[in-house]
């Protein structure tokens, strides 16, 4: 990922940007929550973070379930995906409700697809590039 930033020249400007350099949480919060909102969008979306749709379900298990959409029988999990720590140098996006079973869907095992549900998308690096360019900018 490649960010450009003109400053000034002036001292003052640098001193400015070095400050906010130092003091990242803004920016990693709002980058935290577009990508919580993001992840959830996918459960509507049925699709992983890069877009690429979830396998279908197969006919054995639409007949056991209440609902046709994937990965939403309760959503406990899509729930369960939320913004749980910043810092001045990360943000961490984790399903924490359901995660007993969320990380089988994540991986998909020997009987069952691998649906992703949590990670940064190529086509989410130039919101969160901007995310960054407007903090830094300001």
């Amino acid at each position: 990922m490649r960010l450009r930033i003109d400053i000034t020249t002036s001292g003052d400007g640098l001193d400015k940007l070095a400050q906010k350099l130092n003091r990242l949480e803004v920016p990693m919060r709002q980058a935290g929550l577009y990508m919580e909102r993001e992840l959830k969008m996918g459960f509507a979306r049925q699709s992983d973070p890069d877009g690429k749709p979830w396998q279908a379900l197969k006919p054995s298990t639409l007949r056991r379930k209440k609902t046709r959409s994937i990965l939403r029988e309760t959503g406990t999990l899509a729930a369960g995906i939320s913004l749980v720590s910043v810092s001045s140098t990360s943000a961490t996006v984790a399903a924490t409700a359901g995660s007993e079973y969320g990380i089988f869907h994540q991986t998909g095992t020997s009987k069952m697809a691998q649906r992703q549900i949590i990670g940064i998308g190529e086509r989410h690096i130039p919101q969160i590039t901007k995310i960054f360019e407007s903090y830094l900018e300001s």
